[in-house]
């Protein structure tokens, strides 16, 4: 598989390997390049072509708990895309992966778009197949149509970038809130972000974001998402201790309840389990927004804050609530890409 990355002023393509065994699994491979646009269709379509010969097939299954060969691989990837994180690579790229089927002498091209999470999913009904004998400009025409059909999280957003981003450094600057970094990482992070526009995507908040799958949490995940988030808390004051105690989770029967810092905490009744996704967003507010409590009773600043809340991708972060009111006031984002406090009120629990 190849895949091309469509970032605004440049190109990145890509080869990857596929794994060996009886369902196989595509991961990064060890070729990529950038190129600068404007690039024509004929370039184009021969970087692809040169990707596709640095394809391997029947690679050995990566161990993904201990895989730093991948993870240099993924950190080349981003280096060449300009970004730190792979969040900010995939919220600011248009993802089309090619597959080569020599059995059918076609390359199916599948525009894809990006998703919270972290990756890319496939738009139904958006693949375009073209012959694999095909001239390089016709390649690249191609492609060039399923960069269209691909979305990324930033795109189709018609929020101001420029002038607004500027006005978000200087709003996220009053506080202090980079007051920690060096000068000239503070330079770097006011750049990028006016670049952008994401503050949540910078180096300043790499260690205050956390994955928060509400179906994780809802099957009894919720222990394991406060385990992560305890040595931030405890940075800002909180000694966070979480006990189950006499509180299982019983195959849907009965209540799940923690207890946080022996104070009881019913993270789901049992008739709060008949509304499928309802579920997975009581089980991500209940306990963050206990968490936000024991903050306020301990004088700390920061809150936990919520993206996606609820569903596969939800997020969690460890904010100063100046972000993202910053975030709102700067008129660059979509009302459901602000974190929203984790509270009962806010959420009418």
């Amino acid at each position: 598989m190849v895949s091309v990355d469509a970032r605004g002023d440049h190109l990145v393509v890509a080869s990857h390997w596929t794994s060996e065994g009886k369902y196989p699994l595509f991961f990064l491979g060890d070729w990529a390049r950038r190129a600068e646009e404007p690039v024509t269709d004929e370039a184009l379509g021969g970087l692809v072509r040169e990707a596709f010969k640095a394809c391997r097939v029947g690679m050995p299954m990566p161990d993904w708990r201990d895989n730093p060969e991948g993870e240099a691989r993924l950190a080349a990837l981003r280096e060449l895309g300009g970004v730190r994180s792979q969040m900010a690579y995939v919220r600011t790229s248009r993802h089309v992966s090619l597959l080569w089927d020599d059995k059918k002498r076609t390359i199916t091209l599948d525009p894809c778009q990006s998703r919270a999470s972290g990756g890319f999913e496939g738009i139904r009904d958006a693949e375009i197949v073209v012959k694999h004998r095909i001239g390089n400009a016709e390649l690249g025409r191609a492609v060039r149509r399923a960069i269209a059909a691909s979305r990324s999280l930033d795109s189709g957003t018609t929020y101001p970038m420029g002038q607004g981003a500027e006005g978000l450094a200087e709003d996220l600057a009053a506080p202090g809130l980079w007051d920690l970094l060096e000068p000239a990482a503070a330079a770097q992070l006011r750049k990028a972000l006016a670049e952008s526009g994401h503050p949540l995507d910078d180096a300043a908040f790499e260690n205050a974001g956390f994955s928060a799958d509400g179906e994780d949490l809802a099957e009894g995940g919720v222990e394991e998402l406060l385990g992560e988030m305890a040595p931030a808390l405890l940075r800002h004051g909180l000694a966070l201790e979480v006990t189950a105690g006499d509180y299982p989770v019983d195959e849907e029967k009965e209540d799940y309840v923690l207890a946080l810092n022996g104070r009881r905490c019913r993270i789901l009744r049992s008739e709060d389990r008949e509304g499928h996704e309802e579920d997975w967003y009581l089980a991500t507010v209940r306990p963050l927004a206990m968490v936000n409590d024991l903050l306020a009773e301990a004088g700390a600043k920061v809150r936990v804050f919520t993206l996606y809340t609820g569903g596969n991708e939800g997020l969690a972060f460890l904010l100063d609530p100046e972000v993202p009111a910053a975030m709102a006031r700067s008129g660059l984002f979509p009302p459901d890409q602000v974190p929203e406090l984790a509270s009962r009120e806010s959420h009418q629990l």
